[in-house]
């Protein structure tokens, strides 16, 4: 799983007064940003905060496709290729963020050729991400599967109190055998449980953990 957490910087591209012209906007945790469905308007800018996207399967089932943190941008793909919002994006925690209208958005970048490259960038390392995930969600046993997804979730944003459900939806699991594995790994003596909290007990050792597993699958 890739844990190279590159991002782009709104703040090197634009000047003070750019920024103030956009529109701050406060979200509470749980509070939906955007629908699936939805036709993009302009994108979101993430200044502090956590929102997850998800989608519906037409039997109900939720999966958690990614996580945004701050100094993110969100909802990009669907405005630069002019499609309704694929998935549902909301907030993990208490979210701000700054939206940019389509239009200011566009200019933005026909204007700046350097923001223009670090956006092919950031849509080529998603495109990139999303196949990797993909090739472990088919090619990687499921205790492997957690494993990772546990590391990687805690590392992206290690004061979010994870749940075993989050968990599984990022990993293809289900919420009982997130549960089985970190039970497991407890009492191997790899993690510590205090409540919802999991702390590793030896980072490093945990990583090698993963790597055991993945020469096993």
């Amino acid at each position: 799983m890739d844990l190279n957490y590159e991002k782009i910087n709104l703040h090197d591209y634009i000047t003070s007064d750019t920024k103030n012209s956009f529109e701050g906007h406060n979200f509470p945790a749980h509070s939906v940003i955007y629908k699936e469905g939805e036709h993009p308007s302009g994108i979101f800018f993430i200044t502090d905060g956590l929102v997850g996207l998800t989608y519906q399967s037409k039997n109900g089932a939720e999966s958690l496709l990614r996580i945004f943190t701050s100094q993110s941008f969100l909802g990009h793909r669907s405005l630069f290729s002019n499609e309704p919002y694929h998935a549902t994006a909301t907030t993990l925690h208490e979210t701000r963020a700054l939206f940019i209208p389509k239009e200011k958005a566009m200019e933005m970048l026909l204007s700046n050729k350097e923001l223009m490259v670090a956006f092919i960038k950031l849509l080529s390392r998603d495109l990139k991400n999303s196949e990797i995930r993909f090739r472990d969600m088919i090619g990687k046993r499921v205790e492997s599967r957690v494993i990772e997804a546990l590391f990687y979730l805690k590392k992206r944003h290690p004061d979010y109190v994870w749940t075993r459900r989050e968990i599984g939806e990022f990993c293809g699991a289900k919420t009982e055998t997130v549960s089985r594995v970190l039970t497991k790994l407890e009492k191997e003596g790899h993690i510590i449980k205090e409540g919802r909290k999991v702390h590793f007990r030896d980072e490093e050792k945990f990583l090698n953990l993963f790597s055991d597993n993945n020469e096993e699958s």
